[in-house]
């Protein structure tokens, strides 16, 4: 309906008027839970509000996990207990073409065009399909701008079609609203991977390991 009113601009989500501010939860509750959190620093925040709610202090369905957990967080109770570790589960895509993985890491030196004599550190951009491990596109550039991410995801579109969402992680280019809208035109649902979290994007990580122990070195000879 909002596109029928207002076209793509709509569709465009409106910021919120209390963003980044949490949003008000009785203190007598804040203080309940902080209790349980620290009666038990490992429980966690789902845990903590069955238990609010099986107490009859919260009505059921009332606290949002994400409310509770700034409020948590800016007490200091949700920081990871030592010795706890993060349980990874494996994923993958059912079908090609439904999820690519895209990636820039440190290329190669190659002689720079612009200054002869001079050699010159590259990024590599790269492309693959989560279920197939394809890779579309990967090519050295000059630098990580926008114009060289746009230029590897137009080729990889011209080799293997339109995917139906894109995992990246989040650096500046990929967080831009021009990239994300790019994508929102053609129906790509970009999916950003957390912060400090590479083990989420377990495989393009893996073949940038490759390309690295066993490309580069010959590439390195030629040069």
């Amino acid at each position: 309906a909002r596109y029928r009113k207002g076209g793509f601009e709509a569709l465009k989500p409106k910021p919120r008027e209390d963003r980044g501010k949490p949003r008000a939860l009785n203190p007598a509750l804040i203080e309940r839970a902080a209790q349980l959190k620290r009666e038990l620093p490992a429980r966690s925040v789902p845990q903590v509000i069955r238990m609010l709610e099986a107490s009859g202090a919260a009505a059921k369905g009332s606290l949002s996990r994400a409310t509770l957990h700034r409020h948590l967080r800016a007490l200091g109770l949700t920081r990871r207990q030592p010795g706890s570790r993060r349980v990874y589960q494996r994923f993958e895509r059912e079908e090609p073409g439904e999820l690519w993985q895209i990636d820039q890491v440190d290329g190669i030196f190659l002689p720079d065009p612009r200054r002869p004599g001079k050699w010159r550190k590259t990024q590599l951009f790269l492309v693959i399909d989560d279920h197939s491990r394809y890779c579309p596109h990967a090519q050295f550039y000059p630098d990580q701008k926008m114009p060289r991410l746009e230029h590897c995801v137009r080729q990889a579109l011209a080799k293997a079609g339109i995917p139906g969402a894109i995992y990246v992680d989040r650096a500046r280019i990929h967080v831009s609203r021009h990239f994300r809208a790019a994508c929102a035109t053609l129906g790509i649902q970009v999916i950003l991977g957390r912060k400090k979290n590479p083990a989420g994007r377990g495989k393009v990580e893996r073949f940038n390991e490759t390309i690295q122990n066993e490309v580069y070195p010959e590439l390195r000879l030629l040069a």
